[in-house]
């Protein structure tokens, strides 16, 4: 048992150092495109790239150790008797430090700034002609660490849980959240106009850049419905549950993949891109899409079932 537990430990750990590694070395790749391609901003303005990054670096660094601890010695929540005071929701905001939405939320944030900043000045005219850190090919490569920056992420601050479903969950929102990330990343490939040789109208501009943002962002729900399973394993959480998951599977199906699919079908009809590729992908995302929104329909309902029907059903295990 004790060389289990040390190899688990050890693997955590190890996820732990390689997230932060992943997040440095994206940050510092892109801080160091913007320095030498946003050649129209202020020196200041360049700079505070760096700046935000080192804040939110430290800051995922205390979060990963407020985790640990968090899943380790958990500690019962009191609830006050006359209302929460100051020092009390300064606390309560502090135990949700533990949890990755918000470690996602910042980073991601800063991220969906940077792209829009690139994409809005320089970026468009990066080519692959030369292979060099300011190339198309570099930028690409180096925002599509995000998917395995949410990966690790997912695991690093999480992987202490004992909540088993908790666990699963992770797990399962770990992988499809990355490959959607890749997703969207991949479609900002329209965007470099020079190598395309496609004129990008501003309408599509913007709305490529939209659904791409609202992709990055959107991890932040499913994150946080896991902190509504971490809470407790009590009937009322389990309840509460099915409704926020079939929420998120429908946000994905209506703000990720149908664009994506029709922001596709339009570039192959109109400009005759090849994405048959993705294109396949966000179908096959649709369809799962909505056999998961129908089965978590059906979930609902029973756990909507009065008691003395649930008795018939498996027990959950203690």
């Amino acid at each position: 048992m004790g060389c289990s537990v040390t190899f688990k430990g050890c693997m955590s750990v190890l996820a732990k150092v390689l997230c932060i590694a992943v997040l440095i070395l994206q940050a510092a790749l892109l801080d160091y495109i913007i320095i030498r391609g946003d050649v129209h901003a202020s020196t200041a303005g360049r700079y505070i790239w760096i700046g935000l990054d080192a804040v939110i670096v430290i800051f995922w660094i205390i979060t990963m150790v407020f985790s640990y601890r968090f899943f380790n010695r958990p500690r019962p929540q009191r609830v006050p008797e006359k209302g929460f005071s100051g020092k009390d929701i300064v606390t309560m905001a502090l135990k949700e430090l533990p949890f990755s939405y918000v470690s996602w939320f910042l980073y991601s944030i800063v991220l969906v700034a940077k792209i829009n900043r690139m994409f809005g000045t320089f970026a468009p005219l990066l080519t692959s002609a030369e292979e060099t850190v300011l190339s198309n090919t570099s930028l690409k490569i180096t925002l599509s660490l995000a998917g395995v920056i949410f990966a690790l992420l997912a695991y690093a601050h999480h992987d202490e849980a004992h909540n088993t479903k908790y666990k699963l969950l992770i797990e399962k929102l770990g992988t499809a959240a990355s490959i959607d990330l890749l997703d969207c990343i991949m479609l900002l490939d329209i965007l470099f106009v020079v190598d395309n040789g496609i004129e990008i109208t501003f309408v599509l501009d913007h709305i490529v850049r939209a659904f791409s943002s609202i992709c990055i962002l959107l991890p932040v729900f499913p994150l946080l419905a896991l902190r509504v399973v971490s809470a407790s394993e009590t009937a009322q959480t389990s309840k509460f549950f099915p409704p926020v998951m079939v929420l998120n599977s429908a946000l994905y199906l209506f703000l990720v993949n149908t664009p994506l699919f029709g922001i596709r079908m339009y570039l192959w009809f109109h400009h005759d891109v090849d994405v048959t590729t993705f294109l396949t992908k966000n179908v096959m995302a649709i369809s799962k899409g909505l056999l998961e929104i129908y089965r978590e329909l059906i979930e609902w309902r029973r756990t909507t079932l009065p008691q003395e029907d649930d008795v018939q059903m498996e027990p959950v295990g203690v």
